[in-house]
């Protein structure tokens, strides 16, 4: 969820002169501007990291630290689907006037937030659960995957 955050969730380009952008989760703003998209997962993301190795290390987590990995998840599938719409939004923008000269879509860094939080979100039902309900809870993250796959594709954008 932390490399998707900084890795490009958008490009565009010309297709005779080879020019390609690329815009990663904090220029989403107009004019690739910073948006705070991309500051979600960074944050969440480096928190889960550091709150999992204390826990590995037999460490005491801070307070501050201890995130609910359940919330981490969440946040990260829900700013990897805003990613993907807004790169719908971007090809729609890019192509709509000229679209036998310029090109656009989703890049793979919305697609890493998306899947660090259902990542996330499936350690979180497996491994803090006690073990008579451990099937159910496999079972609820893999329902997680199946619709944020179902989404993805309904925003993939066509071109």
């Amino acid at each position: 969820m932390l490399i998707g955050s900084l890795e490009p969730w958008t490009y565009g380009g010309v297709y005779s002169g080879g020019l390609v952008t690329h815009s990663n989760g904090f220029q989403l703003g107009s004019n690739n501007g910073f948006s705070p998209a991309g500051l979600a997962p960074v944050i969440l993301g480096g928190v889960a990291a550091l709150n999992g190795s204390l826990r590995l290390a037999d460490r005491v987590v801070p307070r501050v630290l201890d995130i609910p990995l359940g919330i981490t998840g969440i946040v990260g599938v829900g700013v990897g689907l805003y990613g993907l719409a807004e790169a719908r939004w971007y090809t729609h923008q890019m192509i709509a006037a000229y679209p036998k000269i310029f090109y656009a879509g989703a890049s793979y860094g919305s697609w890493l937030v998306c899947y660090g939080g259902l990542a996330i979100l499936a350690i979180a039902a497996i491994a803090f659960d006690r073990p008579r309900r451990l099937g159910s809870r496999i079972a609820i993250a893999l329902i997680l995957c199946l619709l944020v796959l179902v989404s993805s594709l309904a925003l993939a954008p066509r071109l």
